[in-house]
């Protein structure tokens, strides 16, 4: 009777008919059958009804059938909620092969039983127990020993209070299943699946560990969970996701409650929006839908896909009414759909983190759709990224060098050193794309310790360089960290290179960000001996006041500044820049110099130094050397 009362109410459940949904009511099933047969075996035993052999025979075969199922399907769902937990970071694949080998040879076992008589005999329409007859409690406690071990390698990623009541379940399981061994008059074991169907419904399967309270859809986990099981049938799945832009100055203006009722006020919407799409609340302040991507491959399917995004775009161009206001919520629309091949909810997710990446770079309110464009562009950054991985893991960053020319000194006096990468295949790889790739995934501080080794192993493998120094792109990142000055320290003392030679290259833009940070870090630095240079000046905003008082031997003008000399106003505006760097000390480079006319109004201007493909392209060390002879 409990069983089926936990039937009903897992069907009545809003998280879902998912791959878990599944296996819970096979385990209810199960447990069902297995307690009926139990009971009609029991009677039959009991009463000696005088009912044939052959049915005799037949129950208790099926009763012991039923039972060494119930546990294998009650191993395999535990299995699945470990994976599930545990993000697919752990598909305990080894373990549910074990349990269902081990149920089948128990089948196998069950069913020579009719011959060898192992598990039960029937003499003179009397039961006899075999020597096996107690083997589904061993195979009980094997399954529930490697579900424990298991779980004790996850367990952190559990709540708490799920946390507590696994910690009882050991004790009570062992009493329960003692008791039954002791006492085999008494039927306990409807009782123990009852216990352990009802533990895992509050666990696992009730709607509150799979809905948001606030919203009352489903939340991320359970769209995971619906993903999984929709991708393991090899569905395809049309995708929408809508997120909030500023709803925090919604709970500002009108106060945490009204904001709270806006988010259910949308959450109704999309709920009762179309019955061909399930509504969820992503995060706090992301919305999605889920529905039939089958259609995406008919025109009429696209429409139907378009028409369902416009109609919810033009909702919110509308007001929400909540707590007596009128609410205007500003949103972003990406959808996509998911491929048949290849797909998994890691892929899922990281299209839509890259949709949602990419719409916020645009100002535009349009729905953006994840396309065959779109999907070669992040299959690039993946293989780039990839690349970038390899490449500091093996320490195969080439470094090239562009000399820069001393306009009094009529000489190349310093060069600067500019990061060269090449894919497995030798392929050159642009550093505009490599990277922003490898700042956004917090990659450049590894990069930038194997530049400086490679730049002071260079100075020091050519000790006769006609340059007074080679500079190194810094980023406050390296800066501010506190072993930056050890680790150059280190570097100059393993390779024989002094201080001297070597000068470090911060933006303009990395200096505007922070100013007084920046000011204080790179004082302390200069104290100790290190010389800085400010490159791409004219790129951003500089507080001149600051910028003046800050420790730069050069300042290098970007080559957006030079390219604009050519005209009145432009030179006169650099001109002006000059004299005010030269009065405070600055020495300055012209950057990005490429024909004859502009090295003449650059020397005209009195700048320092240039740098640029007219007197030289950035090369590897070897061309350098050649080079500078």
């Amino acid at each position: 009777m409990f069983i089926i009362v936990l039937a009903f109410f897992n069907h009545e459940q809003k998280v879902g008919k998912n791959q878990r949904y599944f296996l819970y009511s096979f385990c209810l099933l199960s447990s069902g059958v297995t307690t009926f047969l139990n009971i009609i075996s029991a009677y039959v035993v009991n009463y000696n009804i005088g009912i044939p052999l052959w049915l005799h025979m037949t129950l208790h075969t099926g009763y012991y059938l039923s039972q060494y199922l119930m546990v294998a399907i009650m191993g395999v769902y535990g299995f699945s909620i470990l994976s599930a937990y545990t993000a697919g970071r752990y598909t305990f694949a080894f373990e549910i092969k074990i349990v269902k080998l081990s149920f089948l040879l128990f089948t196998g076992l069950i069913l020579a039983n009719v011959w060898n008589g192992w598990f039960f005999e029937i003499q003179n329409g009397v039961y006899v127990q075999g020597p096996f007859s107690r083997a589904g409690y061993i195979f009980l406690g094997a399954v529930f020993v490697m579900l424990y071990v298991a779980y004790l390698r996850v367990r952190g990623m559990f709540a708490k209070d799920v946390r507590m009541m696994l910690r009882v379940i050991p004790l009570l399981s062992v009493i329960l299943v003692r008791y039954q061994v002791l006492h085999p008059e008494i039927l306990l074991l409807g009782t123990i699946s009852f216990f352990m169907n009802w533990f895992h419904f509050i666990a696992f399967q009730s709607s509150r560990n799979g809905q948001d309270f606030l919203s009352g859809l489903p939340n991320r986990y359970s769209f995971l969970e619906e993903a999984d099981y929709n991708l393991i049938k090899n569905k395809r799945l049309h995708l929408v996701m809508l997120r909030f832009d500023d709803f925090g100055k919604i709970n500002h203006k009108y106060g945490v409650m009204t904001g709270d009722a806006v988010i259910y006020a949308i959450g109704r919407y999309l709920d009762e929006l179309s019955p061909r799409y399930r509504a969820f609340r992503f995060s706090n302040t992301r919305f999605l839908l889920v529905g039939d991507g089958t259609v995406s491959t008919r025109e009429d399917g696209r429409r139907v896909m378009n028409t369902l995004v416009n109609t919810i775009q033009a909702r919110f161009e509308e007001s929400w009414k909540a707590e007596g206001h009128e609410v205007h919520v500003r949103i972003k629309i990406v959808h996509m759909v998911s491929d048949m091949e290849n797909e998994d909810r890691n892929s899922i997710l990281e299209r839509l983190e890259y949709i949602q990446a990419y719409s916020k770079e645009i100002k535009s309110a349009v729905p953006v759709f994840f396309d065959e464009r779109m999907k070669e562009k992040l299959e690039r950054e993946k293989y780039v990224l990839e690349q970038v991985r390899r490449a500091i893991e093996k320490e195969s960053f080439e470094v090239y060098y562009q000399p820069i020319y001393d306009c009094k000194a009529d000489a190349f006096v310093t060069a600067e050193s500019l990061l060269r990468m090449f894919d497995e295949n030798g392929s050159f790889i642009s550093p505009g794309e490599f990277i922003p790739l490898a700042e956004e995934n917090g990659l450049l501080d590894d990069i930038s310790w194997i530049v400086l080794k490679k730049v002071c192993q260079f100075i020091g493998d050519h000790p006769q360089l006609p340059l007074k120094s080679i500079s190194i792109n810094m980023s406050m990142q390296q800066l501010s960290d506190k072993s930056f000055f050890n680790r150059i320290y280190d570097s100059q003392a393993l390779y024989r290179v002094s201080l001297e030679q070597l000068k470090i290259e911060i933006t303009e833009r990395t200096v505007s960000e922070d100013l007084k940070g920046a000011q204080s870090i790179i004082n302390q630095l200069h104290n100790k001996g290190v010389g800085f240079y400010m490159d791409d000046f004219g790129v951003g905003y500089s507080n001149f006041a600051g910028m003046m008082q800050m420790p730069f031997e050069t300042i290098k003008l970007d080559m957006s500044l030079i390219k604009g000399i050519h005209s009145s106003g432009g030179y006169d505006m650099v001109w002006h820049l000059v004299q005010m760097m030269h009065n405070a000390g600055f020495l300055v480079v012209a950057e990005g110099v490429e024909n004859e006319d502009e090295v003449m109004k650059v020397k005209e201007l009195g700048i320092d130094r240039i740098q640029g493909y007219y007197y030289a392209k950035p090369m590897n060390g070897d061309t350098l050397t050649e080079f500078l002879k």
